[in-house]
């Protein structure tokens, strides 16, 4: 007689209950989903956990499904208690050397990506997840992702055969629609110098380079601290003096004096205050605000445009203010009045900035990015988005065009689809409006060259061109996290470099380079690499390309 097989009590029936996926999304098997939360619970025997390795090795549809369920469970655990495991099971997948490129494509930026995914899930392609697995869950899946690299890991790829070396940049001629606003960077100011600096009660006390989000109070009670934010602008704080950045071009000033020094790239830095809006339309100027909320305004280099503010934030009687003047908003309204000594001095103390009269903004990165087209490059604009796929950076003829994906808060990446194809040295290289992720390094491929994401800006006219006022942050500040610096770089065409330059993790570096004399049609490429290895590489940044004025 035939012996009957042992019952499998991996899975119930496979017919049992599928979930209907949205959009003509295939049916993911309830029982799976099951088996899911037997695992991530820690309540699975030994033939259940058996049987899920084995059908996750087997089956990348049911692989897939783990990998959006996996990455739920991730943004619930950050969402609900800040948890680390979400940081460290990104940490574990993105040092891993030999991902695929589903799983690079949950690591790929920070948090954002598997919040991208657990999106996709949260629509239906899941069930709602049990609660009395959730918490349990997120404990184990940094053990459950190490399984998944385990599983899926191969050897690194050859080069993505679709790339092929970028033609030269021409002229853009398809225009792609804006998309609504982009948030915020993480931070948008750098703590400056200060000078016999006495913190107010009960408030931060910021060291010089302390990073300032939007929000951040600033407030002294006596002495001076410089702010400059991330599009340029130079702000100079004399206590007491109650002050925060609202936005990379953007503050409030509550109580106190403040004068600011703005290059033409930060056009249009904004002060809000109770009583008045001052917006720079020049170089140079100060803010005063008394206890009475009386507003003065000087300006001693440049103009500004003024505007009443109202209870409800709308703002009526705009006005213009040019250097030497002065103006005042109290309770009675706004007229001109004699410039106020103090307010004069503290721009005399404002640090000496080229005022930059003689050059013309000509692109902005952040202002400038666009969606495009899914799985093709950048259109509409002068700004390619690359990668060095054939050789190490510095040759064009080594570059290709990264495609527009609108998974992921949209970005342009290694192959523009969802789920990744992408593998090996490339799969993690990625550049959004404010951000970016460069590939692996030359340590952790075989052909020794590190990947920099490449953000190219294409000449419009000859001139003598220059880049101006760039910040990149490296916000990674978790202990636990590797101490990864990234590398930037900049050169125009096949030129040698004319900056080479590190940022460390948790820091906020400055740069800026000269490019000297370029014709029409040829490139600035502005890059960041992972300065051998990429382990928690990902960083934010921004800058201007300006062209020298010419004369006849």
């Amino acid at each position: 007689m035939t012996p009957t097989p042992p019952q499998d009590r991996s899975l119930p029936s496979e017919t049992a209950g599928d979930t209907a996926g949205p959009h003509g999304v295939p049916a993911v098997p309830a029982n799976w989903l099951r088996l899911c939360d037997l695992v991530a619970s820690g309540e699975a025997d030994a033939v259940q956990r058996a049987a899920f390795e084995r059908r996750l090795s087997q089956s990348p549809e049911l692989a897939s499904a783990y990998l959006d369920y996996a990455c739920l469970l991730v943004d619930l655990g950050h969402a609900a208690s800040r948890s680390p495991a979400s940081e460290l099971a990104t940490l574990v997948v993105e040092t891993s050397q030999n991902q695929t490129g589903v799983v690079a494509r949950a690591a790929g930026g920070g948090m954002d990506a598997p919040k991208a995914k657990a999106g996709r899930a949260r629509a239906g392609l899941l069930p709602r997840l049990s609660p009395r697995i959730a918490w349990p869950a997120v404990a184990s899946l940094a053990a459950a992702l190490v399984l998944w690299a385990t599983l899926f890991a191969r050897p690194n790829a050859a080069p993505i055969n679709r790339y092929a070396p970028t033609a030269a940049l021409g002229t853009p001629s398809l225009e792609a629609p804006r998309s609504a606003e982009p948030p915020l960077a993480t931070s948008v100011a750098i703590v400056g110098h200060s000078k016999d600096v006495t913190w107010a009660k009960d408030a931060a006390m910021w060291e010089s380079r302390s990073l300032l989000k939007p929000g951040d109070w600033v407030c002294v009670e006596s002495g001076a601290v410089e702010i400059e934010f991330s599009d340029g602008a130079v702000t100079l704080l004399q206590g007491p003096v109650r002050f925060r950045p609202t936005g990379p071009n953007a503050a409030e000033l509550e109580f106190g004096r403040v004068a600011a020094v703005v290059p033409p790239w930060a056009d249009g830095f904004r002060i809000d205050t109770p009583r008045m809006r001052v917006i720079d339309r020049g170089t140079q100027f100060a803010v005063a605000v008394d206890e009475l909320q009386n507003v003065d305004v000087t300006v001693t280099h440049g103009e500004v445009e003024v505007a009443r503010t109202q209870a409800d934030r709308t703002v009526s009687d705009t006005r213009r203010v040019v250097a030497g003047d002065s103006i005042r908003a109290d309770a009675e309204g706004v007229r001109p009045t004699n410039a106020p000594a103090r307010l004069v001095r503290l721009t005399r103390r404002l640090p000496i900035k080229p005022d930059g009269s003689q050059l013309e903004v000509v692109g902005r990165y952040t202002g400038d990015f666009v969606p495009g087209v899914p799985d093709e490059p950048a259109r509409g604009t002068g700004w390619r988005y690359l990668t060095n796929t054939h050789g190490p950076i510095g040759d064009p003829a080594n570059y290709a065009e990264l495609l527009w994906d609108p998974f992921g808060d949209g970005c342009f990446d290694v192959d523009g689809s969802e789920p990744k194809s992408g593998r090996g040295p490339l799969a993690l290289v990625k550049l959004r409006h404010n951000s970016g992720h460069p590939g692996q390094g030359g340590q952790q491929s075989r052909d020794g060259f590190d990947r920099f994401a490449i953000a190219a800006f294409v000449i419009p006219s000859d001139g003598d061109y220059s880049v101006e006022s760039g910040w990149i942050v490296r916000p990674e500040n978790k202990p636990w996290l590797a101490n990864q610096a990234v590398e930037v770089l900049i050169h125009a065409n096949g030129s040698a470099p004319v900056l080479r330059m590190d940022c460390e993790r948790n820091e906020n570096s400055r740069f800026r380079a000269d490019l000297g004399r370029l014709r029409e049609g040829q490139a600035i490429y502005i890059a960041v690499g992972p300065r051998g290895n990429n382990y928690n590489d990902r960083f934010e940044w921004g800058f201007v390309i300006a062209k020298e004025l010419e004369h006849p």
